[in-house]
């Protein structure tokens, strides 16, 4: 039997909730309908699943796909699992200067006013021979 945990509101509007022990999730609103409760939500309990934290702030979600994307590619090619997320962490280091540079070059005022700064922007003269 499974836990469900479960909000909904009584006749007289009263907002409650709880944790159900049901064989299922229909069987958990059919007998919480047989309570006179009106369901909002039906959930497993345990089966929530949250990104986890890294440091002060949360795991981006985009960044977190990208990363298990190309690990998954990695561990599918063959690769130990050691000399993957050695990889990873190299192209975590390596992206954060790309990402400066690309920023740069997107600001034209900025490399105008400092082109030491944005070195991808600065014209190159080309020498014919």
């Amino acid at each position: 039997m499974a836990q469900f945990v479960w909000k909904g509101k009584t006749r007289q509007g009263v907002v409650t909730g709880g944790v159900l022990v049901a064989d299922s999730k229909d069987l958990a609103i059919a007998d919480l309908r047989r309570r006179q409760i009106e369901v909002t939500t039906v959930k497993e309990k345990g089966k929530e699943f949250a990104i986890p934290r890294v440091g002060p702030g949360k795991v981006n979600a985009r960044r977190l796909a990208i990363f298990t994307r190309q690990f998954s590619v990695m561990i599918d090619a063959g690769l130990p699992l050691v000399q993957c997320l050695e990889i990873l962490a190299a192209s975590r280091t390596a992206g954060s200067s790309r990402r400066s540079s690309w920023r740069c070059g997107r600001t034209s005022k900025r490399a105008r006013r400092s082109p030491r700064r944005c070195a991808s922007t600065r014209r190159r003269s080309t020498t014919s021979t």
